[in-house]
C-alpha cells in the first residue's frame, strides 16, 4: 500500500499541534480551515502512520520536591579540558559527563554533562561561576531534560555566554 505524501494541510495541522498539542479538533479544525470530521481523520491518519510519535507532559519537578534535570554542553579549546573534568568532578550536581565527537576544529571539543538542581536557572549561575575563571570555554547549550537516553548532536554555533 502506497503512503499518502504529507501536504499543506499536514503540515500546518503538525505546526498547530506542536504550538499547543492539548487544542481541541474543533479548534485545531478552525485554525487549519477543514470541518472538524476531516481534521480528526487527518490527525488519527499522522499518528497511524508514525509521523507524529506522540505527546508528552512538562512537569515542574521542584512542584514534588525533586531537582529538575538539565543537559548542558560546553564547547572549549583542548587545552581547557583538565579544569572541566576537575570542575565536573568536584561538582555533586553533575551527576554524568561525556565527551562528543570532534566539532569540525581539531583544536577545539565539546562535552556534554548532566546535573539534577532545583531549577534551569538555578543550574545556569552555577556553570556561569566556572566560565567567569575559565576563559575559552562556552556554554553552547542548556536546557531541561525529561530523559537520560539523549543522543548528543552535533553543537550549534557556540554562543559565550555575557555574565
Amino acid at each position: 500500500m502506497r503512503k499518502r505524501p504529507i501536504d499543506d494541510l499536514d503540515l500546518l495541522i503538525l505546526e498547530e499541534l506542536m504550538k499547543d498539542a492539548r487544542i481541541s479538533n474543533k479548534d485545531l479544525a478552525e485554525r487549519i480551515g477543514l470541518s472538524p470530521a476531516p481534521t480528526l481523520a487527518r490527525v488519527n491518519k499522522l499518528f497511524s502512520r508514525g509521523v507524529i510519535a506522540g505527546t508528552s507532559v512538562s512537569i515542574r519537578y521542584p512542584y514534588f520536591g525533586l531537582r529538575a534535570k538539565i543537559c548542558f554542553q560546553l564547547v572549549f579549546h583542548k587545552e581547557h579540558q583538565s579544569p572541566i573534568l576537575e570542575w565536573m568532578e568536584e561538582n555533586p550536581f553533575i551527576y554524568r559527563r561525556f565527551n562528543v565527537e570532534k566539532t569540525g576544529n581539531d583544536a577545539f571539543q565539546t562535552m556534554v554533562g548532566f546535573c539534577r538542581h532545583s531549577s534551569l536557572d538555578a543550574a545556569q549561575r552555577e556553570v556561569r561561576k566556572f566560565l567567569k575563571t575559565n576563559k575559552g570555554v562556552y556554554l553552547s547549550s542548556m536546557d531541561e531534560i525529561h530523559s537520560d537516553h539523549l543522543t548528543p548532536v552535533s553543537p550549534r554555533m557556540v554562543i559565550p555566554l555575557i555574565t
